[in-house]
């Protein structure tokens, strides 16, 4: 039995996430030799964000006293598939519990009924208003902001200018209840397509997530990013988006599944020959395919001694 970063016990077989470590694209085993020639660092370089199955270390080091973990992922980092850890490296991935439908309809009428609302955000386009009690359990963060002697919980009141009611509404109902309901995005009844959480708004809940350190939200919205990415892997402008974005926020999760999403993606590729992606992302890019050729060569001329 293993201890992980947060002290939660956890053994073989358990799916656990690299939590610690810097996010570097580096994707071939040459990369890999000049970069980290002393073997296991790559582990702490190339993975962050990525998850697997912890096993036992298959080739312990009866001189080493620490413990190491052995984690399998799902598909190849660098140039193999089980890299190895320190145990306060990892974090436990927390099991999906079924939640009563009946709790969770109490959870949003929670959120719902303003009755008894004690916290206003002031918002570009409107407000919204919440519980002091229920967004303090969720976050440390409010649960600071909300205490003597700052001035937002004397006044109950909170400005956030740049954030939209749609996407506050989102986040907090995500908080409450850990789901979404269309009507907080939606401004009128609408096509099908509307019933999806618009890519901006689901950003926006990121960084509000971010902002105030709500785990249970940022979780499962990385996780909507994930898929959002592989459901439009062909479709450039919304990749290099999410890409974008979790470039802009350090999502390692985000960045290292965009990397994923590329190596499938012809039109990522031909994108990505062919310059014609964000700056960032394209640099980004350079860890899995070689830079590109320039289109226009300048012509090679001789230049003149200086002397």
């Amino acid at each position: 039995m293993w201890k992980d970063k947060h002290g939660r016990g956890f053994g073989v077989g358990d799916r656990v996430r690299v939590a610690l470590g810097q996010l570097d694209n580096i994707t071939s085993s040459e990369d890999f030799e000049g970069c980290c020639p002393d073997g296991w660092d790559f582990a702490m370089i190339g993975t962050l964000g990525a998850e697997g199955t912890a096993e036992e270390d298959p080739d312990p080091d009866e001189d080493d006293k620490l413990a190491w973990v052995a984690v399998t992922f799902d598909r190849k980092i660098g140039d193999r598939r089980q890299w190895c850890y320190r145990p306060t490296q990892l974090e436990i991935v927390d099991s999906t519990v079924a939640v009563p439908q009946g709790q969770l309809d109490l959870y949003d009428r929670l959120l719902e009924d303003q009755s008894f609302h004690d916290v206003t955000f002031k918002l570009s386009d409107g407000e919204e208003r919440a519980h002091k009690s229920v967004l303090a359990a969720a976050s440390s963060a409010f649960g600071t902001m909300f205490s003597p002697p700052m001035q937002e919980g004397a006044t109950g009141k909170v400005s956030l200018p740049e954030t939209p009611v749609a996407t506050m509404r989102v986040f907090l109902r995500l908080l409450y209840s850990g789901g979404v309901e269309s009507k907080d995005w939606q401004t009128a009844p609408s096509s099908a397509d509307d019933e999806v959480i618009p890519l901006r708004t689901l950003l926006e809940v990121v960084t509000l997530a971010r902002k105030y350190v709500v785990d249970n939200v940022l979780e499962v919205t990385v996780e909507a990013l994930k898929r959002r990415l592989q459901s439009s892997k062909e479709d450039v402008n919304v990749y290099q988006d999410i890409f974008a974005a979790a470039i802009q926020m350090d999502l390692g999760a985000v960045r290292v599944a965009a990397i994923d999403v590329a190596r499938s993606s012809s039109a990522v590729r031909q994108h990505y020959d062919s310059q014609r992606l964000r700056p960032e992302v394209q640099f980004e890019l350079r860890g899995l395919w070689p830079p590109p050729r320039s289109s226009q060569a300048a012509p090679c001329r001789k230049r003149s001694r200086l002397v």
